[in-house]
This record gives C-alpha cells, structure tokens and sequence, in this order.
C-alpha cells in the first residue's frame, strides 16, 4: 500500500491533469504552426491517429468532459509507465547487490 505522501501526490496529478487541462489553448502549439507555415504539416489523415486525438476523448466531441478525462488518461498512462519501469529497474538493481551472510 503506497504512504500517505504519495497518495496525496498522485492526487494532486490527477486534479492538476484533470482541473487545469480544461484551460488548455486550442490554438496549435509553436512547432505545429511553424511547420503548418513552412508546408511541413503531416496530412490531415494517417494511419495512426493515437490514442487522445487532439486532447479529446474520442466519441466525446470537443466537449470539457472530453479535455479532462484526456488530461486523467494522459497522467495516468505516464505514471503507470513511469511506475513499472521504476519497480522493474529496481528489482533488477536488488536483485544483483551482494547479499551480507553475517
């Protein structure tokens, strides 16, 4: 069971993911617009169009509801990601200390 430290931060990501995603611009960011400018602009369609297309739940239209559960997919893919590569490097690390027979 994770310590009381770590649930509040885990909590305190998700609000953060979940509350300040919905003031997110919809404008595109700096690199999009300059390669949009520049004709580097990938195609409108492609084969992958991910998981959270455009920071929007799909099926969800465009609505505030779809920007903040994004926002808690989002958080909480990278933490599960970030968290098994952590206890997987660390039991590999364990695994190879010299253990004290004494």
């Amino acid at each position: 069971m994770p310590d009381k430290r770590t649930i509040i931060t885990i909590a305190g990501i998700l609000f953060i993911a979940g509350f300040v995603s919905l003031f997110a611009s919809g404008s595109p960011d700096g690199l999009e617009h300059t390669a949009g400018s520049l004709g580097l602009a990938a195609p409108e369609r492609s084969w992958w169009q991910g998981l959270i297309p455009d920071y929007a739940v799909p099926g969800l239209g465009s609505s505030p509801l779809a920007t903040s559960l994004a926002g808690l997919i989002g958080a909480l893919l990278v933490y599960g990601l970030f968290a098994g590569a952590a206890r997987r490097i660390t039991k590999n690390f364990s695994s190879r200390l010299p253990v004290d027979k004494a």
